[in-house]
């Protein structure tokens, strides 16, 4: 999965000359709390909804254009991409832009969260994370003793570890809700245990499903 297929049919960019009190409105009705400023076919950054609102409604936006340019998709970026920057940016929504830096549509976290609801992330099984040293992860010693207690790694999430900076996290998304031969045999090979999660399976709203997503990335 591209960004280029995850462009939004519906959202369009902001105008500079566009009022605060109407790119509040789109905002609103795209479900999103940034929108990208496009002028001349490029990116002039972006503007916030928590800004716009301590502003007067007749006020242009363009006084209120953070200028960050940099901040953008490629078409060829893959979805996990795309949630990263998302969820660094603290972005509900990112511009794309082609090889010359034209803008070509924008990617909402609605469409990444429509196009992963039928994916591994959002089968049901438990997450457990690791916590360890970095030159002792090995994807295929995991693997090993995973599926040595009849299960299988779906995904594998691999960041720091802000608490503790001389330790990476490992996230591992398994196929099973129920996992505690899994602990105990990864405790038995000395693996530390971070923490255990269960992913619900009903049909939450948007919103807390977003808020599951953002604890994933950054657990």
């Amino acid at each position: 999965m591209l960004a280029s297929t995850l462009i939004s049919s519906d959202i369009f960019p902001l105008k500079k000359t566009d009022t605060c009190e109407g790119a509040l409105m789109f905002m609103q009705d795209w479900k999103v709390s940034h929108l990208p400023v496009v002028f001349d076919g490029r990116l002039l950054g972006y503007v916030s909804a928590n800004k716009l609102a301590d502003e007067s409604p007749e006020d242009r936006i363009e006084s209120f254009i953070a200028p960050l340019v940099d901040l953008k998709l490629s078409q060829t970026q893959h979805v996990f991409e795309v949630l990263s920057m998302m969820v660094e940016a603290g972005f509900s929504c990112l511009a794309v832009c082609d090889e010359q830096q034209i803008y070509v549509g924008s990617v909402s976290v609605n469409e990444v969260l429509g196009h992963l609801a039928g994916s591994s992330l959002s089968q049901p099984g438990a997450i457990i994370v690791l916590q360890m040293n970095p030159q002792d992860y090995s994807l295929a010693e995991l693997s090993r003793i995973i599926e040595y207690n009849d299960c299988k790694i779906l995904n594998v999430f691999v960041h720091a570890n802000t608490l503790s900076p001389a330790h990476i996290l490992v996230s591992l998304k398994l196929n099973k809700q129920t996992v505690s031969s899994v602990i105990q045999t990864l405790e038995r090979y000395q693996y530390q245990i971070f923490s255990v999660h269960q992913l619900e399976t009903t049909d939450a709203n948007l919103d807390k499903r977003y808020s599951w997503l953002l604890k994933y990335l950054n657990t």
